[in-house]
């Protein structure tokens, strides 16, 4: 009986573990990663470092031309919506980003008006932000630090 049990425990573990072993993993390989929205993370290959990157799943239109990443200083997740920026650093690219997963959405603004103004239609206060690196270094610890992790398991 304790044998059944057992693994009735293991497969209920098992069926929730896809959604929360990607927002627990801190690391890939070398690389330090933070989860947003599945399947989008930040990364870094410098431990301790300020900067940090978001891949774009497909090509992100942009004036000074098309990029399929983007620097990230500050970043959060509101109404299924990861947004951020990277202007204070001068790596290249970098710029003002909104990524909708459930829309297949990604954007890139060339000015922080435009940028505003695109999430107040969509009810997300810009100016709600979080250090990336201070973020990360709290989520390494406890991953249910995230800002953003309340958001994430509502399913």
């Amino acid at each position: 009986m304790r044998f059944v049990l057992f693994f009735i425990c293991l497969a209920m573990i098992s069926c929730d573990s896809g959604v929360i072993g990607f927002y627990k993993q801190s690391h890939v390989e070398d690389i330090d990663v933070l989860p947003l929205i599945e399947p989008y993370k930040l990364w870094t290959p410098i431990p301790g470092s300020s900067t940090w990157f978001l891949d774009f799943k497909k090509e992100v239109v942009r004036a000074a031309g098309n990029i399929f990443q983007t620097n990230v200083c500050e970043v959060n997740v509101a109404n299924h919506i990861i947004y951020g920026h990277c202007i204070s650093l001068n790596a290249q690219p970098k710029g003002y980003f909104v990524v909708i997963p459930k829309e297949n959405l990604e954007m890139m603004f060339q000015n922080k008006e435009e940028w505003d103004s695109f999430l107040k239609e969509r009810n997300v206060n810009s100016n709600q932000l979080f250090d990336v690196l201070e973020t990360y270094n709290a989520f390494n610890i406890n991953y249910k630090t995230l800002p953003w992790y309340k958001e994430i398991m509502v399913k």
